[in-house]
């Protein structure tokens, strides 16, 4: 059975007034320095369902077919450098999906989700 997916773009989603919420994240001591450093403004993420089911809502229609998502409302991103008790907190920009740096952990050739964070 085939089931359409349509995904609601991060910039239609309403964040006016909203508590902040944080997106938790552990990642390497190299990338978290980069990010850090302000070298790196995005972090990937595979497409899984599991990192899918994480940072979407689903709304499932299956008398139509269809299957609408849209991203969860974050606001904030912490990074926790490996499993240390050092993070460091950002605001999100936009949550997408599409193909990211490969200098940047990205993998070639493959869409990921990208977190992209505002330039502090």
């Amino acid at each position: 059975m085939k089931v359409d997916l349509v995904f609601k773009r991060w910039e239609d989603t309403d964040r006016t007034g909203m508590e902040p919420r944080e997106l938790h994240l552990v990642v390497t001591y190299h990338w978290w320095d980069k990010i850090v450093l302000g070298d790196k403004n995005e972090e990937y993420r595979e497409g899984t369902h599991y990192w899918l089911n994480r940072l979407c809502d689903f709304d499932r229609d299956f008398a139509n077919r269809k299957i609408s998502a849209r991203w969860k409302n974050f606001t904030h991103l912490v990074l926790h450098r490996g499993y240390s008790s050092t993070v460091a907190r950002f605001p999100i920009e936009k949550i997408s999906i599409g193909q990211g740096n490969p200098q940047w952990g990205a993998p070639d050739n493959r869409k990921v989700i990208i977190i992209k964070i505002v330039k502090i």
